[in-house]
């Protein structure tokens, strides 16, 4: 019951890989997860040059592999890519509020 998304903090001007398409600077990318019921931190994994990494790479890379064979997290659209299987976002065609 987990809820995850990358967040960018803003750093001196560092070239191409750290632009960050949120904040239009460079930064460093943090991906952050919340248990949804309590809203406690129950991971942080970073940092990462923000224009090198996405989102959904940074999840492959980490969260994803800690996830059981059934289990899924809640995240937005950006994440796409992995769902059904192990996300449920508002976009996925599992989702019938999208339908």
């Amino acid at each position: 019951m987990i809820s995850v998304d990358g967040t960018d903090f803003q750093i001196f001007e560092y070239g191409r890989k750290f632009y960050s398409h949120k904040n239009k600077k460079s930064a460093l990318r943090y991906e952050i997860a919340l248990n949804i019921i309590t809203g406690d931190i129950v991971w942080i994994n970073g940092p990462f040059p923000a224009g090198k990494y996405s989102d959904i790479t940074i999840f492959r890379d980490s969260l994803i592999t800690f996830l059981g064979p059934s289990e899924r997290v809640e995240a937005d659209d950006g994440y796409i890519g992995e769902a059904p299987h192990h996300i449920k976002c508002p976009m996925s065609v599992t989702n019938p509020m999208t339908r």
